[in-house]
């Protein structure tokens, strides 16, 4: 199957193109075309009418679910029937249309057509099944908690016990995943009164002032995580957890923001904006003579994450994903899918920690990479903004930034440019502190004459 397409540019020739994802397409020219045309409704070069205007919206509405349909089938290949079967009923399609829409696809190379004694069959893509495969791979990671968890449900009816292991549990999970730069252990930070459940901190480069198994004692700068895990999120806990993160956080700025989570294997909060409302009132609430205590006073200051065990997760940022809005100040967004086989919240979560992590350039890139297969699957809700427009940060460390938007802007890029793996933390040490890199001429400081 090929796209053609007639090139007026071309002294009226056809132009057709083969697809080889994730390779560029081949480019061949021909003077006649004696197939039957069907149009590629994804192209921009495409005008279309009537019916393949609505057939440009099943298409799209049909990618997901075919995929899904021919990923979970037995070998993971259906025959040419079975496909046409499943968009005829799926989407109100006739018969025709719908082996249109499947050859459009075998055409772009979303599938591939197989014939065998046994009979032809249709598949993904490679690129396509690598696609299906590294979403139930991240999928797998919050089964793996899940599994755990319910077994000791089961099993022991002691709500502090259950509530160690699954500490302890999720304290493993992370051990298995994190780079091997990165240790996990509870314990404190230095000149902090509060224990942290969850310590993920740089053990290449910092040794602990204090260990006894898994209880450390950290310096501020070796610190890249906190995370506090609950076995029910009801509104004490969450109160609780942000009363330790909000302690935590409080004139603790470095270079690179620290992540800052909460986990929960099970909720007591109906919905993500009774959470994100929840946040809200803590970090605007007053003390006895009317004072408000735990006002956000640095750029990213916030709590980065709340995941609620495939069931929910938040994600607050200080940029407004619509992209209609300049101004930079913390929001709450809900994560959700259209695909009702997939629950992101937990990889979400994870993709979040991830990109607090300093690692190599490359590496980053690819651990990003990995958790973008998610990015199509998930659509962002805003829940509610914390501030109004005319908010902007009351303090900053060092050369931070200045109190106008263009400086907070340069701010705010110089950290997206860190989680996306652009920059290393050694980039923003040498910006923001750089008075600590200054050489010194030891020499000098002998007066040797």
């Amino acid at each position: 199957m090929i796209t053609a397409y007639f090139d007026k540019t071309n002294k009226g020739k056809f132009s057709l193109f083969w697809y080889n994802f994730p390779e560029d397409p081949t480019i061949i020219e021909i003077d006649t075309f004696n197939g039957i045309p069907f149009p590629d409704l994804l192209s921009p070069q495409t005008y279309i009418y009537g019916r393949f205007k609505e057939l440009r919206t099943i298409y799209i509405k049909s990618q997901k679910p075919l995929n899904s349909f021919i990923f979970n089938s037995n070998l993971k290949k259906v025959t040419p029937k079975e496909v046409s079967d499943f968009l005829t009923k799926s989407f109100s399609l006739s018969e025709d249309e719908a082996n249109a829409l499947v050859k459009l696809n075998l055409a772009k190379g979303l599938l591939n057509f197989e014939s065998q004694k046994t009979g032809d069959f249709i598949k993904l893509s490679e690129h396509i099944l690598e696609y299906e495969n590294k979403k139930r791979f991240l999928q797998a990671i919050a089964d793996e908690i899940v599994s755990k968890s319910n077994r000791i449900e089961l099993l022991v009816q002691h709500n502090v016990t259950k509530g160690n292991y699954r500490e302890e549990l999720f304290r493993g999970i992370l051990k298995k995943y994190l780079p091997k730069k990165y240790e996990v252990a509870t314990g404190f930070i230095e000149g902090c009164k509060r224990q942290c459940d969850i310590l993920i901190y740089d053990s290449q480069n910092f040794s602990p002032l204090f260990r006894e198994g898994d209880l450390v004692v950290l310096p501020e700068k070796a610190v890249r995580a906190i995370i506090e895990v609950k076995s029910t999120l009801d509104s004490n806990q969450l109160a609780d957890a942000m009363d330790l993160l909000g302690e935590v956080a409080r004139h603790r700025n470095t270079a690179a923001p620290i992540f800052k989570g909460i986990f929960a294997f099970k909720k007591d909060i109906q919905n993500e904006f009774t959470i994100a409302n929840n946040i809200a009132n803590f970090y605007h609430s007053f003390d006895d003579s009317g004072v408000v205590t735990k006002d956000i006073l640095y750029l990213f200051e916030t709590v980065n994450s709340i995941c609620v065990l495939n069931e929910q997760c938040l994600i607050i940022d200080v940029l407004d994903y619509k992209q209609t809005d300049e101004t930079v100040r913390p929001r709450f967004y809900s994560i959700h899918s259209e695909n009702p086989d997939l629950k992101p919240y937990c990889a979400s979560f994870f993709n979040e920690l991830f990109s607090f992590l300093d690692v190599d350039k490359h590496a980053k890139k690819v651990n990003i990479n990995y958790f973008r297969s998610l990015d199509n699957e998930i659509k962002y809700k805003m829940e509610l903004e914390l501030y109004n427009k005319d908010w902007i940060p009351q303090s900053a460390f060092m050369n931070e930034h200045k109190f106008d938007l263009d400086s907070i802007w340069e701010r705010v890029s110089d950290v997206l440019n860190w989680k996306v793996g652009n920059y290393v933390i050694q980039n923003l040490e040498e910006k923001y502190f750089s008075e600590t890199f200054l050489v010194n001429d030891y020499r000098e400081r002998l007066n040797i004459q």
